[in-house]
């Protein structure tokens, strides 16, 4: 749980206090095309 309340805020891209569809994508998209190591979608699951 404190993993996910540390992580949350900044996958939650507009602060609005949820993920929107599109924000799903661009994490998303994030995830699997981003270079950038700090791209918030690296973490849509999770650290590893």
């Amino acid at each position: 749980m404190e993993l996910a309340a540390e992580i949350f805020p900044k996958l939650d891209l507009d602060d609005d206090s949820g993920i929107s569809k599109k924000e799903f994508m661009v994490l998303i998209w994030q995830f699997h095309h981003s270079d950038d190591p700090d791209a918030p979608g690296n973490l849509f699951f999770g650290l590893y």
